[in-house]
């Protein structure tokens, strides 16, 4: 267990505690006010606290490998670039996600994801993004506002076909659509 006075140490920038059978985070992780990189891979995490969503200066969530099925709010995470949630249970995201307009790497990957919002095209910022084995059986149309995207997985989904808008995605390098 991570003990609440983490929250102690107002001028910690990174926060590794990875691989440590971590089944919460204490909601003292929101006083980090200076955490710029969060690593917490390889846990036992169901969920995050919501005072994960005040780490205004975050810049990079690591947390793949773990449980969790549901993100907090997070919309005023606008300084957050990479979000790393591979291998979670997530079945749906909040609306906030799509907020983030500095994000420039999404990783969905193996979670149970069935749809992807159409607000999806505010993330202009985004160059990778990871929708792969999850239950996807349609993307919006809006993925084809992605101008900066390059890298597009889309392997193991449930998709029959793509929206035409895709053919708009100009920078884009690497497209996954193994096992639809």
């Amino acid at each position: 267990r991570l003990p609440r006075w983490i929250g102690d140490f107002s001028q910690l920038e990174t926060l590794d505690i990875s691989h440590n059978d971590l089944f919460a985070l204490p909601a003292a992780l929101g006083h980090l006010s200076n955490l710029r990189v969060l690593r917490a891979e390889g846990n036992k995490l169901q969920s995050l606290p919501n005072s994960f969503g005040e780490l205004t200066r975050l810049e990079e969530a690591i947390l793949l490998y773990n449980s969790i099925r549901k993100l907090p709010e997070i919309d005023k995470l606008q300084s957050l670039r990479v979000l790393d949630l591979f291998r979670n249970q997530l079945t749906a995201l909040p609306a906030s996600l799509y907020k983030l307009s500095a994000l420039g790497r999404l990783h969905l990957q193996s979670n149970r994801l069935k749809t992807i919002e159409p607000a999806v095209g505010h993330l202009t910022r985004l160059r990778e993004l990871n929708l792969g084995d999850n239950k996807l059986t349609q993307l919006p149309d809006s993925i084809g506002q992605l101008n900066k995207l390059e890298d597009l997985e889309l392997y193991g989904n449930r998709l029959t076909e793509l929206p035409q808008t895709v053919s708009q995605l100009a920078s884009l390098r690497r497209l996954s659509l193994l096992r639809n």
